[in-house]
């Protein structure tokens, strides 16, 4: 979403998730019944990148805002699924360290809800010296 800024992409990225969790997708085998597929979730990252403040190459910049983008979703994942998580909830930095150690590992099942779960800051310390927040 060129031009959109975080706030407004987070709106739009909570409304498609409200709208996926709350379709019905029905399956239409060539024989058989239709049967109900539920529940179909999404999680989703939204992050982004400030040209004014970030210097490279577009194929640079496109590789940083992929890294960005799949260390988000790997938090939404993490703080239960079903869930969207932008930048400027989470340090980036302590994001991208604990994902690259637990890469190998197929990811805990958790019902955390803050960015303390993913970054492993205590709570009460600011979180958002994300590149952009």
């Amino acid at each position: 979403m060129p031009g959109c800024n975080l706030k407004k992409a987070r709106e739009k990225a909570e409304l498609l998730r409200k709208t996926i969790e709350n379709y019905e997708f029905v399956f239409h085998p060539p024989k058989g019944a239709p049967t109900v597929i539920e529940p179909v979730t999404v999680s989703i990252g939204v992050g982004g990148l400030s040209l004014l403040d970030e210097q490279g190459t577009s194929d640079e910049l496109k590789a940083r805002l992929e890294k960005r983008a799949d260390a988000l979703v790997y938090a939404a994942k993490h703080f239960g699924r079903n869930t969207v998580v932008s930048q400027d909830a989470v340090d980036m930095r302590k994001l991208y360290e604990r994902k690259e150690k637990e890469e190998s590992k197929i990811l805990p099942t958790s019902t955390a809800t803050t960015a303390e779960a993913a970054t492993g800051e205590a709570a009460g310390k600011s979180a958002s010296s994300a590149p952009g927040a």
